[in-house]
């Protein structure tokens, strides 16, 4: 059983420490996917990429197990959307090498960040190509779903995105993943914003949130409003979806055919 975990950038694991945690008797068959460099300019992020693999080796996580893809494409942080097609056939070529997956893990639709949404988008494909639809789980990240101006939430599913599963989160193991989210000195601007949500999650909620997977939601915006990466003014939801609209069309079509 391969176990996939599709991230848009090197520190996005933190949305699923817990699930990694849970697969210590299945370690071996995990590998984790990195769609972009992480970088404005597309440029390889060494930092980066050894802030992720330094965390995840506390997983027990071997380097053999983590591909950067995003930085060997030169897919720059924020322009996955862009990039989507060519990012497919890079996941297609690397499933050759180490198998296809059986399980996914995937960032969900919310309209948080645009590289976010562009990997649900991948991981749908990858599960509708390899039939793993129904072991395919998303993970919320940030989203600014029916908030006002440029506020967030962290780690917060958006309901109406399916059920959500929870897994109680030990206060061992809280305590051991906020650690966790100290280790990313390259994004410190970042996690001055995130870290403040993320302990008041573990501290008062405590739980690994994940829900399932299907493409209806894809049809339409991840929610109404303004999304957060429009409230922030990195690009529209328009711009995004004239970028996307063909992929989407085309993956609905091979879902139907299957």
């Amino acid at each position: 059983m391969l176990h996939v975990f599709l991230f848009s950038h090197q520190d996005d694991e933190f949305g699923v420490f817990k699930v990694i945690e849970d697969l210590k008797d299945n370690l071996e068959n995990a590998h984790f996917i990195y769609l972009t460099s992480g970088t404005f300019d597309g440029n390889l992020s060494a930092s980066r990429n050894k802030e992720s693999l330094n965390v995840l080796s506390k997983f027990g996580i071997t380097s053999e197990q983590v591909h950067f893809i995003g930085g060997q494409q030169q897919i720059a942080d924020g322009q996955l959307y862009k990039n989507i097609s060519a990012a497919e056939n890079t996941l297609h070529h690397l499933f050759k090498k180490i198998g296809v997956p059986n399980t996914l893990y995937i960032h969900a639709w919310e309209g948080g960040h645009q590289d976010h949404d562009a990997a649900h988008l991948l991981g749908l494909a990858l599960a509708t190509r390899y039939n793993c639809l129904k072991n395919t789980f998303q993970f919320s990240l940030y989203n600014g779903y029916a908030l006002p101006w440029i506020f967030y939430r962290v780690l917060t599913p958006i309901s109406h995105n399916g059920e959500i599963i929870k897994i109680r989160i030990s206060w061992k193991e809280r305590w051991r993943y906020l650690k966790h989210c100290c280790s990313y000195p390259s994004q410190l601007k970042t996690w001055i914003g995130l870290f403040p949500f993320t302990l008041c999650h573990y501290l008062f909620d405590g739980h690994q949130k994940l829900q399932p997977c299907s493409l209806e939601p894809i049809i339409k915006a991840p929610h109404e409003g303004t999304l957060l990466y429009e409230a922030r003014k990195v690009t529209s939801y328009g711009e995004f979806s004239e970028k996307t609209t063909g992929f989407i069309q085309k993956l609905v079509k091979e879902s139907k055919e299957q």
